[in-house]
């Protein structure tokens, strides 16, 4: 991009005619193949200058942002077959409208999208998917990491502000790979000082995560590295609570519908494994077991061995009509619905009541049309499932992503606003827990910035 931030503006009616307002701000993170930042003097070629970065001046505008008052940031990695070559189209522009939802709901806020090469050729194609797959495993090294901590840190600066990161497909693996070792060496460091303290104190050690909320969609990525991280959780007995409930560190949901990641993932990658030998790096090596085995060859969305929650449907709560007419907006389209999806999915939970209360449209199909009436659905854990870890990961219906490309529709929105509200810190922000709530039994004082619960390893 030329500009490595921008305005977001949006039409609003004033007086029965349509103007042009900001209402949010968006950054552009990129990144080349190699895993390096972009920079301004790549084009020359000058070993002597090292340039500047996006990210510093993205990283300005936010200091500027934040020294106004509390922000709502949200990153956004983007996945294969995507760029930041043009506002008009793609993951982009979504995101740019997801902002402009936000704006009604959260005001002014600040958006990242960190970019990548995500189509390697002038169109979409199948073929360069494992090309892809080898620079986003470069990219979610090192400064992709710093960058989205650095992020995260200068937006926390207010301790009021409030970080959703989400990774979608190729933009998965980078997250994910950028947010795990941090996790890892957290998680490692509060066992070894709840070990050091117990039994002479009940105090258990807390941990404040970089972003509130990192969501995986449809992760195009074995599940090699997700279930060493679910095992990390599990030899460590993790357990994470923010307001006295369960809360997720980190959550992966995939669509039933996508066949990519589903079927043609697993096949390609098998064949890769057993008959090209292991031509594909991320799935090379010896298996100790039958359910790591699968894991090189499955992505994280179709491993059920490590799935944790399922969505189900609330048949005792009454539908809620969406509202028509009820922002100032004059296009009253899936904008109002996303609105309108956030503003129910921020409600907070009901007394002693331990799972992720969701409001969807079942109706909406390929995130279009949809009856308007919201339906209650719940986050529940999976009876007998082996994840009992912070680590959710779950499959989710068409109607909420339909299939591997459907990212921003307004019950996507929905999910990750609902994810959202349980991971937030509501004390910081102003808000009042529910005095109701389950209590966790050693606790002394009010959780401020979440709680971990962890063991060193048996």
């Amino acid at each position: 991009m030329d500009a490595p931030v921008i305005p977001v503006t949006d039409t609003v009616c004033v007086n029965g005619q349509k103007k042009e307002k900001k209402v949010a701000t968006l950054g552009f993170v990129e990144f080349d193949d190699q895993g390096q930042l972009w920079r301004d003097n790549y084009k020359n070629k000058d070993p002597k200058d090292p340039g500047h970065s996006e990210l510093a001046v993205v990283l300005k505008a936010l200091r500027e942002r934040v020294a106004k008052g509390p922000v709502q940031l949200v990153i956004f990695v983007h996945g294969w077959n995507n760029n930041a070559k043009s506002l008009d189209a793609g993951n982009l522009q979504s995101f740019q409208e997801t902002l402009k939802s936000i704006a009604k709901v959260n005001p002014n806020p600040f958006g990242v999208f960190i970019s990548w090469r995500g189509m390697a050729m002038s169109f979409p194609t199948l073929i360069d998917i494992y090309n892809r797959e080898a620079a986003a495993l470069k990219i979610g090294q090192l400064e992709a990491a710093a960058a989205i901590e650095a992020l995260c840190t200068t937006a926390k600066t207010n301790e009021k502000s409030r970080v959703i990161a989400v990774g979608h497909s190729l933009g998965a693996v980078i997250l994910l790979r950028s947010v795990a070792h941090t996790l890892a060496t957290q998680i490692a460091q509060a066992s070894v000082e709840g070990a050091a303290k117990q039994p002479r104190s009940h105090k258990r050690p807390s941990v404040s995560p970089s972003a509130d909320t990192v969501v995986l969609v449809n992760a195009a990525d074995t599940a090699v590295q997700a279930s060493q991280l679910v095992r990390v959780m599990q030899d460590y007995k993790v357990r994470f609570e923010r307001n006295g409930r369960e809360a997720p560190l980190l959550v992966s949901f995939t669509s039933e519908g996508d066949w990519a990641t589903g079927w043609l993932y697993s096949s390609v990658t098998w064949i890769s494994r057993y008959l090209l030998g292991s031509f594909m790096t991320a799935s090379s090596g010896a298996t100790s077991s039958r359910t790591q085995a699968s894991a090189t060859v499955t992505s994280v969305g179709w491993h059920t061995a490590i799935h944790s929650h399922k969505l189900e449907k609330i048949p005792s709560m009454r539908p809620k009509p969406c509202p028509t007419n009820t922002t100032k907006v004059c296009d009253a389209s899936l904008a109002q619905r996303a609105e309108q999806l956030m503003k129910e999915n921020l409600q907070p939970a009901g007394p002693r009541d331990p799972d992720v209360t969701v409001w969807l449209d079942p109706k909406m199909n390929n995130g279009k049309g949809g009856s308007g009436v919201l339906e209650a659905y719940q986050l529940v854990r999976t009876p007998g499932a082996r994840n009992q870890t912070p680590y959710w990961i779950f499959p989710v219906p068409k109607f909420v992503v339909y299939n591997h490309t459907d990212v921003w529709n307004p019950n996507f929105i929905g999910l990750v606003t609902a994810i959202h509200n349980a991971s937030r810190d509501h004390a910081a922000s102003g808000r009042k827990s529910d005095p109701k709530a389950p209590q966790p039994p050693s606790r002394q004082q009010p959780i401020m910035k979440g709680q971990l619960f962890a063991l060193p390893p048996q």
